[in-house]
């Protein structure tokens, strides 16, 4: 968790430092371009998670002996809100660079699962999910017909927690472990002006996470690896400082 707030501090103090730094430099012109300058937005949308999950490590072989087992492909939904910085600098009349800071919290967990036993004796489950984060990202814009149309690209963070209960003997034990995944994202939209500083934007975004693994709180090798992925689309409003 620690190592995800020094990222999103950092990432934000960048999108700042750029944005000033763009802002003085604005501040020279005679003009400014429609989509330039320092932006605030919050955004609401819905977002598609989807785990894929396999035994793994030298456990799983005997894991699987006893009817252990990766939940394969794990699809699920749900809301999606974040906030967001961002600087756009004018390179024509047309093109726009810029750089932003963003977070999120998702309702969707990308749910992953194992699940097994030996019968009467031992019983495993574990479930996983991540629930918020951030990235830092490249931003470049088109002006067509008064409408911004963009891409985005970057890399964030965000945080998981893995939960693993054990039942034996009419008991249970579990463990939980909470960390920090790393991703890329990839995504563009379209932003419509509103007024003469709020714009809507539709946009959308995939974000590809690490690989990561259950290691029952690393008293043991990994057992089962997850790779998680995300679709997210929904509408945001920015508005210029």
């Amino acid at each position: 968790m620690r190592k995800l707030y020094l990222f999103l501090a950092g990432a934000s103090a960048l999108a700042y430092a750029v944005a000033w730094a763009g802002s003085a430099m604005a501040e020279g012109s005679q003009s400014k371009a429609q989509f330039e300058g320092l932006y605030f937005g919050v955004g609401l949308g819905y977002t598609s998670a989807s785990t894929d999950s396999s035994p793994d490590g030298p456990l799983a072989g005997l894991l699987g002996g006893f009817g252990v087992t990766a939940g394969g492909d794990h699809d699920e939904g749900g809301v999606r809100v974040n906030g967001e910085l961002l600087y756009r600098h004018a390179l024509s009349e047309m093109f726009y660079i810029g750089v932003g800071a963003e977070v999120f919290y998702s309702g969707a967990e990308p749910g992953g699962s194992c699940q097994g036993s030996v019968p009467g004796f031992v019983s495993i489950s574990c479930a996983t999910s991540d629930k918020w984060g951030g990235d830092v990202s490249a931003h470049l814009g088109a002006d067509v017909l008064g409408a911004l149309a963009y891409v985005r690209g970057g890399y964030g963070l965000a945080d998981y927690e893995n939960t693993v209960t054990l039942g034996a003997f009419g008991g249970s034990l579990t463990i939980k472990e909470d960390g920090c995944n790393p991703y890329w994202v990839v995504g563009g939209g379209l932003e419509i002006p509103l007024t003469d500083s709020v714009n809507l934007a539709l946009e959308g975004d995939w974000k590809q996470y690490d690989n990561r693994g259950y290691d029952l709180g690393g008293l043991l090798p990994d057992v089962v690896s997850f790779e998680d992925e995300e679709w997210s689309a929904g509408v945001k409003l920015r508005a210029q400082f």
